[in-house]
């Protein structure tokens, strides 16, 4: 039998990753409704929903089984690229280039865990670690509740949302360094996880408000919550900064508001965009971008000092060599004119799938020889 693809969540991935890589290199020039909902407040938060949205009860009956798929298609990978980049840093450096650190084994094996941003290039992956302790912390959560289907997932919502809100609540007290930032990191993940299980399992098929009525509740929401604080609400959880603003629900609140919003928007798209099939592969491959893109940000730049060295004063002149040697996420724009950000933008959501395609074929290559040494 033939699989069924959920469309609407594979766009709210494509838009999710989009918007990551967005706030990466100043919004890519462009902006889609972000005076209203800001995607900081709610782009990982949205990964984690999606995320959860899939999540089987099956995974409770065998969660050995469970967990090592997860370590396979969520740890392997963060510490093998680590490695990868950790190898392209020390080149860089040995260069001129003074941003990220250096190898050692705390940063090759501890700090992806707590920190996550030690090679500068590949930082975005500091989130695969709070999402696999959110996954793991769900299946042992539920675990002893799953013969108990009528109570399992609010018993857990419930718990969750207090484990979120006292995670932003750390955060606000400054809890940003070492396993406290894990925490903040994950707990505060971790209620979005659920809600998406309680959304497919029990809200889904109530979905159903018509557009102008569900717009307009969400809009009126948070025209209020803007009013209240004078403009839109947004943090950074990387490094758990921005949970003083507001009350300690608050992030959690503006979080759920964007969620509902690109929810129903991806609903609304999903027909023309399931026909793209750049889109389909941007949202089938989000790993990759939010692994690689900061790297083809430095790509683009390298081009642009390239440019800059061989004309002189033409189109680059002036490119800023400091920013681009110490500065991850300098964005060189000709002129001061932000609408070039669009590069950076483009860069980041399609040269990680060019990595993918000759991932995927050096791969096949090896697999091949094996087979023809084995056979």
């Amino acid at each position: 039998m033939e699989k069924k693809i959920n469309y609407q969540f594979k766009i709210l991935y494509f838009f999710g990753i989009f918007f990551i890589v967005a706030c990466h290199c100043g919004y890519g020039g462009i902006s889609l409704g972000y005076e209203w909902f800001y995607p900081g407040a709610f782009h990982l938060a949205l990964f984690a929903f999606g995320s959860g949205y899939f999540y089987k009860t099956s995974y409770e009956e065998h969660i050995g089984s469970f967990i090592i798929k997860k370590v396979k298609h969520l740890l392997v990978p963060l510490y093998l690229w680590n490695f990868v980049y950790a190898i392209i840093l020390m080149i860089l450096r040995n260069n001129k280039f003074t941003f990220g650190g250096r190898i050692s084994l705390y940063n090759l094996l501890i700090s992806p865990m707590i920190n996550g941003h030690m090679f500068a290039l590949n930082f975005p992956t500091w989130f695969v670690f709070p999402l696999f302790v959110v996954q793991v912390a769900t299946v042992l959560m539920r675990k002893p509740l799953y013969k108990h289907e009528k109570v399992n997932d609010w018993v857990v919502l419930v718990i969750s949302l207090i484990i979120g809100i006292t995670a932003a609540y750390a955060g606000k007290c400054g809890w940003n360094r070492n396993w406290k930032l894990l925490f903040v990191r994950a707990g505060y993940l971790f209620p979005f996880y659920q809600l998406a299980i309680v959304y497919k399992n029990k809200w889904e098929k109530h979905d159903t408000l018509n557009n102008i009525a569900y717009f307009g509740i969400l809009f009126l929401a948070q025209l209020l919550i803007i009013y209240k604080y004078g403009g839109t609400i947004y943090y950074t959880l990387s490094w758990a900064i921005g949970f003083e603003n507001g009350i300690i629900a608050t992030p959690t609140i503006v979080a759920i508001l964007g969620i509902a919003f690109w929810l129903r928007v991806s609903r609304i798209l999903a027909p023309i965009l399931q026909k793209n099939k750049l889109v389909m592969m941007i949202a089938d491959n989000t790993d990759a971008v939010m692994t690689h893109h900061i790297f083809a940000f430095f790509i683009i730049n390298t081009i642009y000092a390239a440019i800059n060295k061989l004309t002189g004063t033409a189109f680059c002149s002036s490119f800023d060599w400091e920013q681009y040697r110490s500065n991850v996420q300098y964005a060189f724009c000709p002129e001061n004119l932000g609408q070039f950000r669009i590069v950076y933008m483009l860069a980041g959501l399609i040269l990680p799938l060019i990595i993918v395609i000759l991932q995927k074929k050096v791969k096949e290559k090896i697999n091949g020889r094996f087979k023809k040494i084995t056979t």
